[in-house]
């Protein structure tokens, strides 16, 4: 009689450890401490790898990374100096939430929210926290792979192998750190929700709880929907194994576990995607611009030309084998892509494991493959238009991503996994010396060394015709620029090709040789194990260090936050005011720095009817456009002044009046500009584009204050046809507002009528009103009534939609005091209900390991 199978036992099977000879007193004392010395060694390495900038005061400074340095620094200030916390950011974009669009989050990440609380006692290094974050994303890996049989040196090889991936080494040296620390998570989510599966406990709620809900809270939304994908898939493969394994019993356990962990996560969460939810239909992220209404084109999310911008194209699979086939980043790069600073690259020898443990169908190929295959397809993004539609369309918030080859952390973490367990499954034979007769070891050591020989006469020939080869490459490479320059480019593609091409015959033809002497009897398994984990840290080590430019002193990061020529300018003005910096500077945000308002900057989630405003009225472009045309001279291009008669009238009213609409009191123009009332105050030097010139500072001696008073209004409940008045020279922001509806009580003109912005503080605002008529006070910043609440002498108002994207409230004859006030329900709801989740989870950690 069979016995039954227990309900707990593992609805999948495992990897044995094979036996192996008596280790030495070394070796044993890391078989002994598996996780202590596999995390030692990753912390070692990464404190190897990141010297400069945790011991030497060196930082990556590169432009992703000084932007949000520059956006950030007047909120920390608040925070740190002012006890605020940060909830609005008023120096971009006319206004938005700060908190909910993720640009500056303290403490909402509750691992780092300790670092802090230290760091203002001790100094902690900021590189030192990611390096503990790179061990994270190792031992995810590791812990994975011991739970599914792998021996310490397989399982070693595959946490090395995702920490080490160039994708994660580039986010960090351009400066998207959320992401490398939200990928640091996938892999340990498997084994938290795995060890759920196998048995549910208080203990294992809590580990796979507090482990989702810190990928949920580190911030990169893209990363953890992307996380929460490959543990959802993970889900369904073990139920379905139970299933087919007749383990019915096991199916409502597993889900009943994994919801409550579900929920804890999403609950320990709640500090940062409520107030996300909550602005999200009012950024560019959650609601489809009027403008695409009126062309027929009305698409949720980001619109699906701009989602799938950086698709991953098949061809550079190629990367997979040699990082340099499409170029090395930058100037190199040749792909598909608009530019990009790394291959996708996850280490020869990790491939070809990953490779042999789907041959072999060890445990979890049919979750790990699928995996793979899934998430290349969508990296494909356009490439693949009718898959990626597929999850673009009917996917919830799918399509508020964009950036497709992001996805392909899954596929390197999901490789990184099978290789550990291919090293494994060709470990565990040799192990097992009655497993297998000496004749088949031989033939199989003496194939392994034909490849290897193979190999090498392949590269060999490849030296021989090297000329004929770089031909057919240079036929490839696409051309950009003149002839010469060209040539120097192509030739140094083919360059990093060529040494790669070696690179991949070493690497690989030492791995086989390693086998076929292991296969042979000649090296002991593990040392055959451990040189070839030493080779894939050479190998991509080797590429990491070749990623962006090296780290520069702290004091470079530091001279980023100080004033330049144009903010020592300006902060001689103590009014309030903003600036309009034309072409490329509209961008720009480091003078926030300086406590600097900008109409424009930068960022991924902008307000959708902010964004509307700017393309309906063509400013953000529109104003170089219209006193300029673009010539050429000399192959240069350049712009040169239009006559001012020939610019129509009604544009330059229209130019002018939304300037002062928008409280521009300095426009930052590299030309000087004709108008009357753009009188140039100061001229100073400004670097642009890897030169110096000279900008010229026009103050527009008409902009109206951040608050002021109209006594005129027009109603109109069509978005186009409001923004199509706003961008006509007839509408007139100094005397009259629209708004959408009738206004109670309805304003009349009145010329004595006066506001002064008493306070202008980050969450509070307040105006002193003087009117002998009903007035509309208009405030020229963003409307968000999720956040911003009005109140006239104390008590609560209506807050008017005025002039599309603004605020306007219904004054009253009289003097009055009018306040706006930030508080957003959202937020409080979520810090109160993240902090019961640590706890709850804390409790099912502590009460789970006392039952243990």
């Amino acid at each position: 009689m069979s016995k039954k199978t227990s309900s707990h036992r593992r609805a999948t099977a495992t990897i044995k450890p094979g036996r192996a000879a008596a280790p030495s007193p070394t070796f044993a004392w890391f078989a002994k401490h598996p996780v202590l010395s596999a995390s030692g060694v990753y912390l070692l390495l990464m404190l190897v790898f990141f010297f400069e900038t945790i011991f030497l005061g060196k930082t990556y400074l590169s432009p992703d990374a000084q932007a949000p340095l520059a956006i950030s620094a007047p909120l920390k200030k608040a925070l740190w100096e002012d006890g605020v916390y940060p909830l609005w950011l008023p120096h971009i974009f006319g206004g938005m939430p700060s908190f909910a669009s993720l640009t500056y989050n303290p403490f909402a990440y509750f691992p780092h929210a300790i670092v802090d609380v230290i760091s203002r006692l001790v100094p902690v290094r900021g590189m030192l926290v990611i390096a503990l974050h790179y061990v994270l994303a190792g031992l995810g890996v590791f812990l994975f792979l011991r739970r599914k049989g792998a021996n310490y040196l397989p399982a070693l090889l595959g946490g090395l192998a995702f920490m080490l991936t160039p994708y994660l080494i580039t986010m960090i040296i351009f400066g998207h750190g959320s992401q490398m620390m939200t990928a640091a998570y996938l892999p340990l989510a498997l084994w938290a929700v795995d060890r759920l599966f196998e048995k549910f406990s208080w203990l294992n709620v809590g580990l796979a709880g507090l482990t989702l809900g810190f990928m949920l809270q580190r911030g990169h939304i893209q990363i953890a929907y992307y996380g929460l994908m490959l543990v959802g898939f993970f889900v369904l493969y073990e139920l379905t194994a139970a299933l087919l394994r007749k383990q019915a019993q096991r199916v409502l356990p597993m889900l009943g576990g994994f919801a409550a962990a579900l929920v804890l996560a999403f609950a320990l969460a709640a500090i940062l995607f409520l107030p996300v939810q909550e602005y999200t239909p009012y950024s560019i992220r959650g609601s489809a611009s009027v403008l695409q209404s009126a062309q027929g084109q009305v698409e949720a999310g980001v619109g699906f030309d701009y989602a799938t911008q950086w698709s991953f194209s098949p061809g550079e699979m190629m990367t997979f084998l040699l990082p340099s086939f499409y170029g090395f980043g930058g100037m190199t790069y040749w792909g598909t892509m608009p530019f990009t600073d790394y291959p996708n690259y996850m280490g020869i020898l990790v491939l070809a494991l990953a490779i042999v443990a789907l041959l072999k169908r060890v445990p979890h190929t049919g979750f790990l493959g699928a995996s793979i295959v899934l998430a290349l397809l969508i990296s494909f993004g356009h490439h693949f238009e009718s898959f990626y539609r597929l999850f673009y369309d009917y996917f919830p918030h799918f399509n508020k991503f964009r950036v497709p080859v992001m996805i392909l952390v899954l596929v390197q973490c999901c490789v990184a996994i099978l290789a550990g367990l291919g090293l494994q499954a060709l470990l565990q034979p040799l192990a097992a010396p009655e497993a297998q007769t000496a004749g088949r070891r031989a033939l199989i050591a003496k194939n392994l060394w034909r490849i290897a020989g193979a190999l090498l006469v392949l590269a060999l020939a490849v030296t021989v015709f090297k000329s004929g080869l770089q031909q057919f490459m240079a036929g490839l490479y696409p051309d950009q620029y003149d002839p010469a320059t060209q040539a120097r480019l192509d030739e140094m593609r083919f360059g990093l090709l060529f040494g790669d091409l070696w690179k991949f015959t070493l690497f690989t033809g030492t791995g086989l040789a390693l086998l076929a002497l292991a296969f042979a009897g000649k090296v002991a398994p593990r040392t055959a194990a451990a040189v070839i984990v030493l080779v894939t840290l050479v190998d991509l080590w080797m590429v990491d260090k070749k990623i962006g430019n090296p780290p520069a002193p702290e004091r470079n990061a530091q001279a980023v936050l100080q004033p330049d020529a144009v903010a020592q300018f300006l902060q001689q003005d103590k009014s309030l005011y903003r600036i309009f910096p034309t072409l490329d500077l509209f961008r720009e945000t480091h003078w926030a720095a300086q406590d600097i308002h900008s109409v424009g900057g930068y960022h991924a989630a902008k307000p959708r009817r902010y964004q509307d405003f700017l393309e309906a009225t063509d400013l953000q472009s529109g104003l170089m456009n219209d006193y300029f045309t673009v010539v050429t001279q000399d192959g240069q291009r350049g712009l040169q002044p239009k006559p001012v008669e020939a610019i129509p009238a009604e544009r330059r009213t229209a130019i002018k009046n939304l300037l002062d609409l928008l409280n521009v009191k300095y426009i930052l123009s590299f030309f000087p500009l004709p108008e009357e009332n753009w009188v140039s105050r100061a001229t100073v030097p400004m670097n642009y584009q890897g030169g110096t010139y000279p900008l010229h500072l026009l103050e527009n001696t008409t902009a109206l204050p951040r608050a002021f008073l109209v006594g005129q209004y027009e109603v109109q409940t069509d978005n186009l046809a409001a923004l199509q008045r706003l961008a006509s020279g007839a509408f007139d922001p100094h005397t009259t507002v629209l708004l959408e509806q009738t206004p109670e009580p309805a304003p009349q003109p009145d010329s004595t009528a006066s506001a002064t912005i008493k306070e202008y503080q980050l969450h509070h605002l307040t105006v002193e009103t003087a009117s002998a008529f009903p007035q509309i006070l208009v405030l020229s910043d963003n409307y968000y009534p999720s956040g911003w609440h009005a109140y006239l002498d104390g008590k609560p108002v209506k807050t008017y939609l005025a002039n599309y994207c603004f605020r306007g409230v219904a004054v009253p004859a009289g003097q009055h005091r009018i306040e706006f006030r930030y508080a957003s329900r959202a937020f409080t709801t979520g810090v109160w209900l993240s902090v019961s989740a640590l706890v709850i989870g804390v409790a099912f950690i502590v009460v789970g390991r006392r039952r243990g």
